[in-house]
């Protein structure tokens, strides 16, 4: 066999450089994934982190609960009324098709878990604290492609796949500081990983199969600042700003080859670097009329420009919501006493590539159901289930389109500790 650390070395490195300029080709029919444009910046930017917020396009800006946490605005918070505990899973099914094939990806993962803990009613005071992911990788794709070899040609089999991301942990409070204004503030940090692997594989070759993994270790600390007003007893107005941050990136870079199918370590490299993440702005906007709550939402964050990272752009995100609540009095029964809700998004996305700029957008709906009403004297609990259904990206020059749908559980339990 060839010693990749040797004579194949200069080879391995030219298909993986010059692979990386098509890293949206498809070579698969299906495989575990989920979205290929994970693989630019630092993955995807999550919006919907709560079932409810998924169910109506993630809209919660101006959203008060009083049985679940606001993920968007600590202000928000101020309307709970019961210590709330939540947890949610996530499914996702992916179909990326470029202008050849398509294949599916699919995906399921632990999505968030918080604790709202209600304390004063004067103050409108309350406590949250949690963990939700800020950013996703997931990514598998590749194309094959014939390189010389001798006076000859081989197939090698280009992989790229990712994993990880960058999660949230965070803590904070709300207060009542006037009449109808609530305040509300998050002490954030920022940690995680992500995997990013690059192997070349040579089926039916004598050429060792090699590549490179690079793992990010990400750590920062942030904050957001939200502001809830009630103007009247039907319209409600939020806003949140998280300013902009650094993340500090522990990059370890592996080269590998493989012989009988067991990696083997060339070389290690490591490095240090800090990331500079822009702020986020939010605003929100909710109508109530009768059983009909109607909310709007804006998302903005300035990446255009980014002087470390060259395939961003501005992101934007508008979204509608609508939910019809749910029957009050001791005549309420059956489905009348779940929240229906449904809404639609449109997303500017910040991936600005080479070939194109991408744009998201999707329908959604989803439903609030309890299993039993909280009381003075004993517990309640509920689930909320969302459905988004979009697309993004285009076959056009190259890119890859992807068709998704996402499924979002979250179960809730919420009890009456003490008077507030």
């Amino acid at each position: 066999m060839i010693d990749i650390r040797n004579a194949g070395q200069l080879l391995i490195v030219f298909l993986l450089l010059g692979g990386s300029l098509l890293p949206l080709s498809l070579s698969a029919q299906s495989q575990s994934g989920g979205s290929t444009y994970s693989i630019f910046n630092i993955g995807d930017l999550q919006s919907s982190i709560t079932a409810a917020g998924a169910g109506r396009a993630g809209v919660e800006t101006a959203i008060a609960y009083s049985d679940l946490l606001n993920s968007v605005n600590p202000a928000a918070w101020t309307t709970l009324n019961y210590v709330t505990i939540q947890a949610g899973l996530r499914f996702e099914q992916y179909r990326v098709s470029d202008a050849d094939q398509s294949i599916w990806q699919n995906r399921t993962a632990f999505q968030n878990i918080t604790v709202g803990i209600p304390f004063s009613e004067k103050l409108g005071g309350a406590i949250g604290l949690g963990i939700r992911p800020y950013t996703t990788v997931n990514y598998r794709t590749g194309h094959p492609r014939e390189v010389p070899s001798g006076d000859t040609t081989v197939t090698a089999d280009i992989t790229y796949s990712g994993s990880g991301g960058v999660s949230q942990g965070f803590i904070g409070a709300s207060i009542n500081p006037f009449d109808k204004v609530a305040l509300g503030a998050t002490l954030d940090l920022y940690f995680g990983s992500s995997d990013h692997r690059s192997i070349v594989d040579f089926p039916g070759s004598t050429l060792n199969d090699a590549g490179y993994v690079n793992t990010d270790s990400w750590s920062g600390i942030g904050g957001t600042i939200g502001l809830f007003i009630t103007p009247t007893k039907n319209v409600t107005i939020g806003a949140t700003f998280t300013p902009g941050f650094t993340l500090t990136d522990k990059r370890e870079s592996l080269s590998i080859f493989r012989e009988g199918g067991i990696d083997d370590t060339v070389s290690v490299t490591e490095s240090e670097s800090e990331l500079l993440i822009p702020g986020r702005i939010s605003f929100g906007v909710s109508l109530k009329s009768g059983r009909t709550l109607l909310s709007g939402d804006l998302i903005m964050q300035a990446w255009g420009g980014h002087d470390q990272l060259s395939e961003t752009r501005n992101r934007l995100r508008a979204g509608i919501g609508l939910d019809y609540l749910p029957a009050r009095g001791p005549i309420a029964s059956g489905f009348s006493k779940w929240t229906w809700r449904t809404g639609l998004w449109y997303e500017r996305t910040y991936y600005a590539l080479s070939q194109g700029d991408i744009d998201e957008m999707g329908l959604a709906f989803g439903a609030h159901i309890p299993f039993s009403a909280t009381g003075r004297l004993g517990s309640g609990a509920g689930a909320d289930i969302g459905v988004e259904l979009g697309t993004r990206g285009t076959i056009d020059n190259g890119l890859t389109r992807e068709l998704f749908g996402k499924f979002s559980l979250e179960l809730s339990i919420n009890e009456f500790w003490f008077s507030r």
